[in-house]
C-alpha cells in the first residue's frame, strides 16, 4: 500500500475513533505539497487524474437516499446509452451535458508560385481558429474567425503538412492536419482543347496535368495577366461576328509559370437583326442593330397575366404582371418581371437565393430561343456605344409624349425605343409609368436582388441601380 493511501486511511481511523467532526485537509501529492486552504481534500499529479465511482443507470438509481452533490460517473446514462457525470441536485439525478469543438475537415488548398493557401470547412459552432507548421496547440496562430491562411516562401517539389484547431467556449478540438505536395517542376505549356464559338461569344478550353491554376489575357503580358484559378475553360461575350480573336494564357504552379499559349478562335457568321416572330404565342418583335448587338425594339410579352398582389411562382407556366393590373397594358409596354421568374430559376436560383453554380456566359430565361437576357456588363456595352452615361439614356428613349411624361428629353436616336413602362413594387402595387422605364440585367448583386438599368423622362442620362428581386420590371431580350 503506497504512502499516500496509507495516509488517507490513517485520518479515516482516527477521525472516527475520536467520535466528533474533524477540521483536518488531507492532500494526496506527488510532490509533498500542502493541501490548498479552500479544499478539505487536494488531490495532485502531474501525469494521473482522479476516478469517482463508475455505476449504470439502475444502479445509480438504486442509491438509498442520495445526498445532495453526490456524484458519480454513470456508463450508460448519456445519449445513445454513452457515459456522462451525473449529479444529485434538487432531489433527482442529473446528468452534465458535454460539448467539444470539432475538428475543421481540410478543404481544397490553393497553390501558386512560391506560396500556399491553405483552407479548411468551417465548423459549426466554432469561435476562431488556430493555425501552426508544427503539431502544438500552444505555440499556433490565432486567425480568429478566418478559415483560410496564405503561405509564402513555399519550394517545388516539397510535402508540407500544417495543422488547424478550432475552438469555442467548450475547448480546443483535435488537430486537423492539412497536407499537400508541391510539384515536382514548373508546368508545361498548356494545351489547347476545343473551344466553341458563336457570332458573339468564344468559350476558349484548355489544360494542363501539372497546373494548380492558370492566368489569362488578351495580350501577351503576364503581368497584367488575370487569374482565373484552376477551371479550364473561359468565356467571352460581347465579341464581334465573323472576326478572328487570339488569346494568351499561362498554366501555374507552386515552382512558377509556364510559357504562353497562344489560343485563336473566329467568331460565327454575323445573324440577321430583324424582326422575328415568337414562336411559343406568336408575338412578333421588332429588332435593331446597334453596334455589336441586336437588341429587341419592344418590351418583352410573354406569359400569362397575374394580379399584381401576388408574387410570381416556379410553377412551370411562365408568369407577368400588366400595369394596374390590366393586360392590354401588356400590348403596349410588354410584361413585368420578378427577377427569378425572369430568369427561370436556372441553376436553383431564386428571388431569395443566388444560383449555384453561377452561369457561365448567357442566360436564355424567359426570353425565346436565339436570344438571352442582357447581363450588366452587357447594359454597360449598349450604353458606351451611344456615348456614354451621361447622353445614352436620350438616345435610348422614344421621343415624344406618347408614353413619356411631359417634358421628356428623349431623341431615340439609336431606334432602342425604351419606353416608361414603370414597375410592380414589391407591395403588390403598380407606380412610375410615363415617368420612368425600369429593366431587367441577369447580374445580380446579393442572393435577393439584382442590378437594373432606369432611365427617367427628363434626365438625358443612363442610371443604374440594384432593387430587390421581388420587383416588377421591363425586360429586354439580347440576341445570342
Amino acid at each position: 500500500m503506497g504512502k499516500n493511501m496509507k495516509k488517507v486511511l490513517s485520518i479515516i481511523l482516527m477521525m472516527a475513533g475520536m467520535g466528533y467532526p474533524s477540521i483536518a485537509q488531507v492532500s494526496i501529492t506527488t510532490d509533498g505539497n500542502q493541501p490548498d486552504p479552500s479544499a478539505m481534500l487536494d488531490v495532485r499529479s502531474g501525469n494521473k487524474g482522479a476516478l469517482v465511482p463508475r455505476l449504470s443507470y439502475d444502479q445509480r438509481n438504486a442509491i438509498t437516499n442520495p445526498a445532495e452533490g453526490l456524484l458519480l460517473y454513470c456508463t450508460n446514462c448519456g445519449e445513445n446509452g454513452s457515459g456522462t457525470l451525473s449529479i444529485f441536485a434538487n432531489g433527482s439525478w442529473k446528468n452534465f451535458t458535454l460539448c467539444s469543438a470539432e475538428s475543421p475537415t481540410p478543404g481544397e488548398e490553393m497553390v501558386s508560385p512560391g506560396q500556399i493557401t491553405w483552407n479548411w470547412n468551417p465548423v459549426a459552432g466554432a469561435h476562431g481558429y488556430k493555425w501552426n507548421s508544427l503539431n502544438n496547440y500552444s505555440t499556433a496562430q490565432d486567425l480568429g474567425n478566418l478559415t483560410s491562411k496564405t503561405e509564402t516562401g513555399i519550394l517545388c517539389n516539397t510535402p508540407y503538412q500544417r495543422f488547424v484547431w478550432a475552438y469555442n467556449g467548450c475547448g480546443v478540438s483535435p488537430a486537423a492536419v492539412l497536407a499537400c505536395t508541391t510539384s515536382v517542376s514548373i508546368p508545361p505549356v498548356p494545351t489547347p482543347g476545343t473551344h466553341a464559338a458563336s457570332s458573339t461569344q468564344i468559350t476558349w478550353n484548355f489544360s494542363d496535368p501539372l497546373a494548380t491554376g492558370y492566368k489569362w489575357n488578351t495580350t501577351n503580358n503576364l503581368a497584367s495577366a488575370v487569374d482565373i484559378g484552376n477551371i479550364h475553360t473561359k468565356t467571352e461575350t460581347g465579341l464581334t461576328c465573323e472576326t478572328s480573336y487570339m488569346r494568351y494564357l499561362w498554366a501555374y504552379n507552386a515552382c512558377g509559370y509556364s510559357l504562353p499559349v497562344t489560343l485563336t478562335q473566329s467568331t460565327t457568321v454575323c445573324q440577321a437583326c430583324e424582326t422575328f416572330t415568337d414562336p411559343r404565342d406568336g408575338k412578333q418583335y421588332l429588332a435593331i442593330q446597334i453596334g455589336t448587338q441586336c437588341w429587341m425594339r419592344q418590351n418583352l410579352n410573354y406569359g400569362t397575366m397575374i394580379d399584381g398582389a401576388d408574387d410570381q411562382a416556379d410553377n412551370s407556366i411562365p408568369e407577368k404582371y400588366c400595369y394596374n393590373n390590366v393586360e392590354t397594358q401588356c400590348d403596349v409596354y410588354g410584361g413585368l418581371y420578378q427577377w427569378a421568374e425572369m430568369v427561370q430559376y436556372y441553376n436553383g436560383a431564386t428571388n431569395t437565393t443566388s444560383w449555384n453554380p453561377a452561369p457561365q456566359g448567357m442566360v436564355q430565361g424567359l426570353c425565346p430561343a436565339g436570344w438571352h437576357l442582357p447581363s450588366d456588363a452587357e447594359w454597360a456595352t449598349l450604353i458606351a456605344q451611344l456615348g456614354g452615361d451621361l447622353v445614352a439614356g436620350d438616345a435610348l428613349k422614344e421621343a415624344g409624349e406618347t408614353h413619356w411624361a411631359e417634358g421628356n428629353t428623349g431623341t431615340n436616336t439609336s431606334n432602342f425605343t425604351a419606353l416608361a413602362g414603370g414597375l410592380r413594387m414589391g407591395t403588390g402595387l403598380f407606380g412610375d409609368q410615363s415617368y420612368m422605364g425600369y429593366f431587367w440585367a441577369s447580374s445580380e448583386v446579393t442572393s435577393t436582388e439584382s442590378w437594373y438599368l432606369y432611365l427617367l423622362f427628363n434626365d438625358s442620362g443612363t442610371n443604374n441601380g440594384s432593387a430587390v428581386k421581388t420587383t416588377g420590371l421591363s425586360v429586354r431580350c439580347l440576341k445570342d
